[in-house]
């Protein structure tokens, strides 16, 4: 269902949410797995639920439509996931939840870091916001963004 709204609500994920990122992790990520390390349902639900402390769901007008989990970690935050459903991909949802990360990483003065698939999509929209790969690894890359207050320091 494609909206010119992209006007969105977060919200604290619980346990209640864990089928949805689950759902929202198959359709958003099963090709890429399948390419890469091969798709298994038992890590993927692992995955699903892995730091659901961390997690918001993304909501528009009340519909789940994504998930996003940040780490703070003691001198970085860690966007350890990030899925929009593919029907609502491409309204700048994304592109907020990332500008969100990176606000709050300049605030706080420290970097992000985030790992990404060989071969996703995903990869495009962490370039544009000028991440760069410090490590490549057989399957991903380990991405950094820092802010311009640590370059002046």
């Amino acid at each position: 269902m494609k909206t010119n709204d992209t006007d969105f609500n977060l919200r604290n994920a619980t346990n209640d949410d864990i089928e949805f990122i689950f759902q929202l992790r198959t359709q958003t990520m099963k090709k890429d797995f399948d390419n890469t390390f091969g798709w298994n349902e038992d890590e993927q639900w692992k995955r699903a639920a892995d730091e659901i402390q961390n997690a918001k769901i993304v909501e528009i007008n009340q519909i789940d439509v994504g998930v996003i989990k940040v780490i703070p970690k003691t001198k970085e935050l860690h966007l350890h996931q990030m899925q929009i459903l593919p029907e609502y991909q491409g309204q700048g949802i994304g592109s907020k939840l990332v500008s969100q990360v990176l606000d709050l990483a300049e605030n706080k003065m420290v970097p992000v870091t985030l790992l990404v698939l060989k071969g996703a999509a995903a990869k495009r929209i962490y370039d544009r916001f000028g991440f760069f790969v410090i490590n490549e690894y057989e399957n991903n890359y380990m991405m950094r963004w820092q802010p311009k207050s640590l370059y002046l320091l």
